[in-house]
């Protein structure tokens, strides 16, 4: 989080509101749905509020150079610079967070590819790869809505009707990929974990890069890792959206 807020410029004292509001939004309680609207208003006041200041006293930052973009080059809308501004903050730390968490348990799973992490940094890199395709951060693609009745595999969608694209689902494809549930970073990188399209995440990069630099320097420093409670009593978050553990208890 700290990263993304540096990027965009975010003062120090607001990230652990933003912090809180994200959580809010990408793993509601079943009952919590005021409690949903309510972060999403607050975090659209703060984005405005930021937007504001910053048009006013930009700095060098990406969020300063996206005002620019739109008032001086006229290259995004007043709706799609906010829209923007929400998506970074709001998707740029929270995948990435599970990314580590997920790319770090399995390599806690597999410690024949532990050892070799230690061994060859570069490694990292495809393991990273193959929990994006095996247990990524972020489930589902951007929503659709159908523009007209359409049927796809035997199921009819209404004009108006809401998609949800599984990446997962793709993700073990087992017509794609050979032993789909098995967790193999040597294989060909190949998966949806960052979205496909010009939906494509354009933070991907900056997350490869987070995730090379935390694992590596994690297993550095602290060595032998190990997991210390069994693996069907890990603690996930309560979401649809993504997926992320709650928590992840080891010894080293």
């Amino acid at each position: 989080m700290a990263v993304i807020c540096e990027l965009l410029g975010v003062p120090l004292d607001a990230r652990r509101d933003f912090r809180a509001w994200t959580n809010t939004l990408l793993a509601p309680a079943p009952d919590a749905a005021k409690e949903s609207r309510r972060a999403m208003r607050e975090m659209h006041q703060f984005l405005v509020e930021i937007i504001a200041a910053k048009r006013t006293h930009p700095t060098d930052d990406l969020l300063s150079a996206m005002i620019e973009a739109r008032d001086t080059h006229d290259s995004l809308t007043e709706p799609e610079l906010l829209a923007m501004a929400f998506l970074i903050l709001f998707a740029g730390y929270d995948n990435t967070v599970n990314l580590i968490g997920n790319g770090l348990l399995a390599l806690l799973l597999h410690p024949q590819y532990a050892q070799a992490v230690r061994d060859k940094n570069t490694l990292v890199r495809d393991v990273l790869e193959e929990t994006l395709r095996w247990n990524p951060p972020f489930t589902l693609g951007v929503r659709r809505f159908a523009l007209e009745d359409i049927t796809i595999g035997g199921v009819r969608i209404p004009v108006g009707g809401r998609v949800w694209v599984s990446l997962i689902s793709a993700n073990r494809d087992g017509t794609h990929f050979a032993s789909p549930a098995s967790f193999d970073p040597h294989r060909a990188p190949a998966h949806l974990g960052f979205g496909h399209g010009i939906h494509y995440c354009l933070g991907a990069p900056l997350a490869r890069l987070q995730g090379e630099v935390a694992i590596t320097s994690l297993f550095h420093r602290f060595g032998r890792l190990k997991l210390t409670v069994p693996v069907t009593e890990l603690k996930w978050v309560p979401s649809f959206h993504k997926r992320g553990l709650q928590e992840l208890t080891v010894a080293w």
